[in-house]
């Protein structure tokens, strides 16, 4: 079929969509080269893209070929089963809901089983991965919005485990996305089984509470929850109640877009960008902020220190955390040989000396399949995300921090000490170390070849690169580690690439002293920036 009687299929499609058909009305004589009939994005786990129209998209064309495919690949897999039964799910964002009804009149049309969440009620993929499993379902198919940008979307796969599907199985399913015409998916009127919210709700919630370890202490703060999604703001909300915490919901949401879409993040951005919060906050004499991200898998905090508002970045609660977690586990005065703390990132000074100071093992990857005969204490991630204790790791969830963050900041209160005063305390003691983010809108492809040309147009600067680290899994093409460059005057630099956003992202990460430096007109204008930003136009093709 040649493109333009492609585009007219595409017309009668899209008929009674107004805005969409003008879209596609500019479209005619293009080539196989135009952006339209680009592919689906796959990474190793998923699919990565935006709302829109053509092949590439999430539409509502494209939404029942994932649909159809990853249908075919249960079918296959599965042979031996007389009915297989998915979850129909996404994190609650509005764009989604349309696309739930296309994939479940699609597994209908198949004889398979749908089950949904009342009302479509948007939770995170934590609570998703738990549901799947205790339910003994067949599998998930999950929206989600990025972390990094509100306008792209994850399709996820989950098994019935609660784990992400194989990379073998995601081969499979675009394999059937790229063999389907569009146009041949047949659907029917879907019967859906909707689960009970609240059973569901509540069974995991007292999961999470039984990492409680302080339910005798007087509850001596106040909360404000900034509701950035009805899911996870409802678990939260019985978390609070259940630990008998006094808490308040702000529903007058007004940010539209991501904070993790700014190039610059540092305290004094977060605090604008989330400064509406930050005043309900303090109108209601609130001593913790909590702002959840919009897809539910990050956590911004806020403390209140009488006028001041602090923000604590992600090395700040990790290092406060695990300080309170390994005394509260009286660690020093245990031998735990085969207990060990992990990362997928090599972290701070700060932490490191923490770890030190306990004399436990320190195991840096970002295959967070666990040795085996370690037992893990406690897990974090690039993104701050945390796990705790046991054999066996499945999803990040920061409910679960939550409970024990809460416990922390609440024992703090009970104590008449003061949180921003303690962080002050261990950054005093181990060291201050900083994160700043840049993001560079240039494409990386030739990457050994490019770091090698950083190091040498580097080697005369005031601070020479000391040290450059590759990272060698690099297959997770959403947004990825690439390589760590380290200066000699302890400045740490984390390479990123963002595949879908062709961007390049640097996390540059210092000590304290040195912090003022890198204000944003030092970073565009430093000698470092342009190099590395020459460097890139010079050496590399565009993908």
């Amino acid at each position: 079929m040649k493109n333009d009687d492609l585009l007219n299929e595409w017309r009668i499609a899209f008929k009674d969509d107004k805005t969409s058909l003008r879209k596609l009305a500019k479209l005619s004589n293009v080539d196989d080269d135009h952006p339209f009939f680009s592919k689906l994005f796959f990474d190793s786990k998923k699919i990565v893209s935006k709302i829109g129209l053509g092949y590439g998209k999430l539409n509502i064309l494209t939404i029942k070929l994932i649909a159809n495919s990853f249908a075919n690949i249960l079918l296959k897999k599965n042979v031996e089963k007389s009915h297989i039964d998915i979850l129909v799910c996404s994190d609650g964002a509005i764009e989604t809901k349309s696309f739930l009804k296309n994939i479940s009149e699609v597994f209908s049309s198949k004889k398979i089983g749908i089950t949904a969440f009342q009302s479509n009620v948007g939770y995170d993929k934590k609570f998703i991965c738990r549901t799947v499993n205790k339910l003994e379902l067949d599998a998930a198919i999950f929206i989600e919005r990025s972390t990094y940008n509100d306008d792209i979307f994850n399709v996820r796969f989950i098994d019935n485990k609660g784990l992400d599907f194989e990379e073998e199985v995601i081969k499979l399913i675009k394999h059937e996305v790229e063999e389907y015409n569009v146009f041949e998916i047949k659907s029917t009127h879907a019967k859906i089984d909707y689960l009970s919210n609240s059973r569901v709700v509540n069974d995991y919630v007292e999961k999470i509470l039984s990492l409680t370890s302080r339910k005798g202490d007087q509850r001596k703060i106040k909360i404000a929850v900034s509701d950035y999604n009805e899911g996870v703001t409802e678990i939260l909300k019985k978390i609070l109640g259940n630990m008998d915490f006094n808490y308040i919901i702000n529903k007058n949401i007004t940010n539209k877009i991501s904070i993790n879409q700014k190039s610059k993040r540092n305290e004094k951005t977060y605090i604008n960008y989330f400064k509406k919060d930050i005043y309900f906050a303090r109108k209601n004499k609130c001593g913790l902020l909590i702002c959840p991200s919009k897809n539910g898998s990050e956590l911004n905090l806020f403390v209140f220190n009488g006028r001041q508002v602090v923000y604590l970045d992600a090395n700040e609660i990790t290092l406060m955390f695990l300080n309170f977690f390994l005394i509260e586990m009286n660690i020093g005065n245990k031998k735990f040989k085969n207990f060990y703390i992990g990362t997928d990132i090599p972290p701070i000074k700060s932490i490191k000396n923490l770890i030190n100071k306990y004399k436990l093992e320190l195991i840096v990857s970002e295959d967070i399949k666990l040795p085996k005969d370690k037992y893990l204490l406690f897990y974090w991630n690039q993104n701050s995300q945390f796990i705790f204790g046991g054999n066996k790791i499945t999803e990040f969830g920061f409910h679960h921090l939550m409970v024990r963050f809460l416990e922390m900041f609440n024992y703090y209160k009970t104590q008449r000490l003061n949180i921003v005063s303690q962080r002050n305390i261990l950054i005093k003691m181990y060291g201050n170390y900083k994160t700043h983010v840049m993001i560079l809108n240039h494409d990386l492809s030739e990457l050994h070849s490019w770091l090698v040309n950083i190091k040498k147009s580097w080697m005369n600067e005031k601070y020479p690169i000391s040290n450059i680290i590759m990272f060698e899994n690099i297959k997770n093409f959403g947004e990825n580690m690439i390589a760590k460059i380290i200066l000699k005057n302890g400045v740490e630099l984390f390479i990123k690439f963002n595949y879908l956003n062709r961007k390049v992202v640097i996390f540059v990460r210092i000590k304290g002293d040195d912090s003022k430096i890198w204000t944003k007109d030092y970073m565009v204008k430093n000698a470092y920036i342009k190099n590395l930003s020459s460097a890139i136009k010079k050496d590399i093709k565009k993908i």
